[in-house]
């Protein structure tokens, strides 16, 4: 019988806001499920899969943040040129 493996992981972003990351592994054959070496080194894969993923995360939050900065300056530019040429 193959079995399936799932690992959850919940991140606290603060402010009562979290995230959550899902790793999951079907069909692993009966014959490497009891092989305690074989699975150690699965889990532990999922494991820095998932951490990889949150960091990843955080990039795209941090550049996001990054590009909303860069838009709101570009703006208040345009604003100005405008705002100077009807005066």
């Amino acid at each position: 019988m193959n079995m399936n493996l799932k690992i959850k992981r919940i991140y606290n972003l603060g402010n009562y806001s979290n995230v959550e990351f899902t790793e999951e592994v079907n069909d692993i054959p009966e014959g490497l499920v009891y092989n305690k070496e074989v699975m150690y080194k699965v889990r532990k894969l999922m494991i820095l899969n998932i951490e990889r993923q949150y960091r990843s995360y955080l990039e795209t939050l941090k550049e996001s943040e990054e590009d909303q900065d860069s838009l709101k300056e570009q703006l208040v530019d345009d604003l100005d040129k405008i705002d100077k040429e009807n005066n």
